[in-house]
């Protein structure tokens, strides 16, 4: 659910709207917290801290009655295409992707009710612009299809749609990087393949950083969760077939914290 602090207003999860209201006041205390053998919430907290919370039933119930609109429109999938040089290699295509699309209108920060979408997904539109334009300088053996979605925030759609009506046969596409999310806060001293265990663009990823001089880190804890590779556009790719991979700066960053990441 969304929670307001200030005029900040961010996604969390109900633990940690707990554990907030416990720092804002140290004598917040939920007392009968509707589960089974624990009276407050701060012994829920203090399980979850030291990883032995284990499920458990919940006394309380809760219903919904919501009303909705929707509306059907049409949006587009932007497409370029960078010829490969490589007789062999050019009907070989590496799809490059990002989706341009992010959440629209919605509730108004700081009276603004634009939600722009600047790192989700601005900064990797841009950034795949900036490839884009580097490639078309100076071609690759393989084919580049540069993709720009729509819908990702909606369910990959842009993607989905692509791969039912691809510019050219999946099995004439080599491989998919995905682009959601570039780094912003610091330089960093590894890279999230994700993805990278399910082909051998790993293999590649590692070879990378070793020339770069940069390790290649798995997920941090704090994103490991099981549907990460569903997250984004790559996930309608792997389904299709074909081998991807997303790519986004770790934790260990050079003049700031971990924490502060």
């Amino acid at each position: 659910f969304t929670a307001g602090f200030g005029c900040e207003y961010q996604q969390i999860w109900p633990n940690q709207f707990l554990a907030k209201l416990l720092e804002m006041d140290p004598g917040f205390e939920v007392i009968n917290a509707g589960v089974e053998g624990y009276e407050t919430s701060r012994e829920i907290l203090y399980l979850e801290k030291h990883k032995v919370l284990e499920s458990f039933a919940l006394k309380s119930k809760i219903s919904f009655k919501g009303q909705f609109k929707e509306r059907n429109f049409y949006s587009y999938n932007v497409i370029g295409k960078i010829d490969g040089t490589d007789p062999k290699l050019k009907s070989s295509h590496v799809v490059l992707s990002a989706h341009y699309d992010h959440l629209g209108i919605g509730p108004a920060v700081e009276s603004d009710s634009v939600y722009n979408g600047l790192v989700d997904n601005a900064l990797g539109v841009a950034g795949l612009l900036e490839i884009a334009k580097t490639l078309k300088n100076n071609p690759p053996k393989r084919t580049i299809i540069v993709l720009f979605v729509t819908g990702e925030e909606k369910g990959v759609l842009g993607s989905q749609y692509y791969i039912h009506n691809p510019l050219v046969p999946h099995y004439k596409t080599a491989a998919n990087i995905n682009i959601d999310g570039l780094a912003i806060f610091d330089r960093f001293n590894e890279i999230v393949g994700l993805g990278a265990e399910h082909s051998t663009l790993g293999d590649m990823l590692a070879a990378l950083c070793r020339q770069q001089g940069i390790q290649k880190a798995t997920i941090p804890d704090e994103f490991n969760i099981a549907e990460s590779f569903a997250r984004s556009d790559q996930i309608s790719f792997a389904l299709a077939g074909i081998p991807t991979i997303l790519l986004t700066d770790g934790v260990d960053y050079q003049t700031i914290s971990r924490t502060e990441g």
